[in-house]
């Protein structure tokens, strides 16, 4: 479900053939997220959410969740490419603190 690719110092994490962040994944994907997040190499890890058009509560739970674990590892995550519905959403539940925007490049 995942696809990760090394890019200079950052590891680059994208999602294969889904568009959705929902109840129905997210539980797959978190498993799959945290083990490479467990990898004691990558420091600056990059999300590409280019693929993604829609998050639901689990979703955005999800996002939480990996933030949280990759803080307490010392690591950082920066979230690219949210399309404009992902964009929306993020604006509709006033949740711009936890992707801080530059253009349509957004850091957790």
């Amino acid at each position: 479900m995942i696809y990760t690719d090394k890019i200079r110092d950052s590891l680059i994490i994208s999602f294969n053939q889904m568009n959705k962040l929902n109840v129905l994944n997210c539980d797959i994907i978190k498993d799959e997220l945290f083990k490479v997040l467990d990898r004691k190499e990558d420091h600056q890890i990059t999300i590409d959410l280019a693929n993604i058009t829609f998050i639901d509560s689990s979703g955005f739970s999800l996002i939480i969740d990996i933030n949280k674990h990759a803080a307490q590892q010392g690591k950082s995550i920066h979230f690219i490419n949210l399309s404009e519905e992902v964009s929306e959403l993020v604006q509709l539940m006033k949740l711009q603190s936890l992707f801080r925007s530059s253009g349509k490049i957004y850091r957790a």
